[in-house]
């Protein structure tokens, strides 16, 4: 079996293993083009979203600007026409890639800003020695770098709601959505509401959002059976309730698969809340 940066080719593996094992691949054949977009955000370790529907080609790019003829891609590939300097250039994992950064505004600019905000808010969370505006800050550098480019409104957009409060790439796409759909006046993210509860996302400060994903009832990721985890689960809904607040869950899937439903009952909730005269539940220390 060959083996591409730790990935042996053979094994099964999780789809978005696999999808990185490909970009590994081709990477490592590649012997002029760079890994861009989201084929170079995978190989950095950002977040990136899977494809909804088909398969996710592997993207690259000649660092001249030229683009190959069509039929000379070879299949599961494809190429994007852009100059990238050596300063945007490094290798990892063997294989040439665009920097972190940069892989993440691309991705903005090819797959759209709530894509581009899950990987650049992974990208923020690399880098705990920055602040917000620090990083807004260089993520702009970076733009101005890469001078007149399509879509970059896009790009701009994701760096606008850089947060670092995201801790997973569900919670960066339930965030870009509520700041998408305006839900609220105020929206913060992982708070602290009583004593030992934190919640991801509070809004108006009565509304609590709670994402759940798969792995916390697959009964081995936080090695606790699934029955046990529910019951904890329930308990603390029962405190948030009892303390005034209003509990709203949605699964990881819900929020991929169907976000304009989550979003249309998310807002009836906070309407319904607010026509019930529900007021600020004043956070507790």
């Amino acid at each position: 079996m060959e083996q591409f940066g730790g990935v042996v080719e053979g094994q099964s593996l999780p789809w978005h293993e696999e999808q990185l094992a490909r970009c590994l691949r081709v990477g490592h054949s590649a012997r002029r083009a760079v890994l861009v977009g989201v084929s170079a955000a995978r190989v950095h370790g950002l977040w990136v979203l899977p494809p909804r529907c088909g398969e996710e080609p592997v993207t690259l790019a000649l660092r001249s600007g030229v683009m190959p003829p069509r039929r000379d891609w070879g299949h599961g590939r494809s190429y994007k026409k852009m100059r990238l300097p050596d300063s945007m250039v490094e290798k990892v994992q063997g294989v040439r890639v665009t920097s972190a950064l940069r892989a993440a505004l691309d991705v903005a600019r090819f797959e759209g800003w709530i894509r581009g905000f899950v990987a650049l808010e992974s990208w923020f969370r690399m880098h705990l020695e920055l602040d917000v505006e620090a990083a807004k800050a260089m993520a702009m550098d970076c733009l101005k770098t890469m001078g007149r480019v399509k879509d970059i409104a896009e790009a701009r957009r994701a760096i606008s709601l850089l947060s670092g409060q995201c801790e997973s790439p569900y919670e960066a796409l339930c965030f870009a959505l509520l700041a998408h759909a305006k839900i609220g006046l105020s929206i913060q993210q992982q708070v602290w509401v009583i004593p030992s509860v934190r919640v991801d996302v509070l809004i108006d400060g009565w509304l609590v959002l709670e994402i759940d994903g798969a792995v916390k009832y697959d009964g081995e990721t936080y090695g606790s059976d699934t029955r046990r985890v529910i019951v904890e689960e329930r308990r603390r809904e029962v405190r948030l309730q009892n303390a005034g607040y209003t509990v709203f869950r949605v699964t990881s899937t819900e929020l991929f698969h169907q976000p304009q439903k989550f979003l249309a009952d998310l807002r009836a909730t906070w309407a319904s809340g607010r026509e019930r005269g529900l007021q600020q539940v004043v956070r507790q220390a």
